[in-house]
């Protein structure tokens, strides 16, 4: 049952593949969508369900406590810190094979015009929440869109009235999940950064080979999922069936480590061999 769950959340993401550096984690998340109006929110819901799971409000003070409580229960930085340890394989295994690690927040979606609050009112309170914010907003309000991702309240906005709303909102939601893990990646990775092992892996990370070969692994294998499971740049990676793999870096240095289609191991044949 829980394989059948991971199954359905999982095909339902794809990761893009066009960023300049990897994440040390990257996992399908779940979208908020806050608007007034309840047929906007069941529409747009259901033509972004190929993209990602989407809880919808219809007044943003509902938004903002679920917003409050689901962030207390999924700290993800937390989470990341307790399993990310390739020894610790039991606490690994639980974590791949929870489908409730993917109810962590990542995007935030927000209709300006709406009564008693407006999207950019709800944005301010929420400008110390790592989850990304793109603002919904129409002709009058586009002055006001622009200052405010200047101002750093918001990462993107779209004309609500645009014919391509929807091929655009799917664009954005990729390009801005993905900002989301690249914000935890250097925030983890800059807690140790006088670290000399650290250093070369933030090298790592951000070389255009490495990167070029990451993503074709994740393209190969239909991977939908990844972690970096130490400090030397071995990963583990889930595909879209829920199979995970295991990438090891043998070498005693990230500099030394290449991604090889012959050094992805399933899961299981790993546990075999330790």
């Amino acid at each position: 049952m829980i394989k059948f769950i991971l199954n359905k959340i999982m095909n339902q993401r794809k990761i893009v593949v066009s960023d300049p550096k990897v994440n040390i984690i990257y996992t399908p998340t779940t979208l908020v969508l806050v608007d007034d109006h309840k047929n906007f929110l069941e529409t747009t819901r259901l033509e972004l369900s190929e993209i990602a799971p989407c809880s919808i409000f219809d007044k943003p003070t509902k938004a903002l406590s679920f917003l409050k409580n689901r962030s207390e229960k999924n700290n993800l930085s937390k989470r990341l810190q307790q399993f990310s340890n390739i020894k610790n394989i039991n606490t690994l295994h639980e974590e791949i094979y929870n489908p409730k690690r993917f109810n962590v927040i990542s995007l935030v979606i927000a209709d300006h015009a709406m009564p008693g609050m407006t999207g950019l009112e709800l944005f301010l309170q929420l400008k110390n929440n790592p989850v990304r914010k793109l603002l919904l907003t129409g002709a009058v309000s586009y002055a006001q869109a622009i200052k405010a991702r200047q101002d750093g309240i918001i990462d993107s906005f779209i004309m609500k009235d645009d014919i391509k709303l929807v091929h655009k909102l799917k664009l954005a939601i990729q390009a801005l999940t993905s900002q989301y893990f690249s914000k935890k990646t250097e925030a983890l990775l800059l807690q140790d950064k006088n670290n000399d092992v650290t250093k070369k892996l933030i090298k790592l990370l951000a070389d255009k080979k490495f990167v070029d070969q990451f993503h074709q692994i994740i393209d190969e294998h239909q991977i939908v999922e990844y972690y970096l499971l130490d400090e030397y740049g071995s990963f583990l990676f889930l595909d879209k069936k829920a199979n995970p793999f295991w990438h090891m870096n043998n070498g005693r240095s990230p500099s030394e480590f290449k991604l090889e289609k012959e050094n992805i191991l399933s899961f299981e044949k790993y546990m075999e061999n330790i």
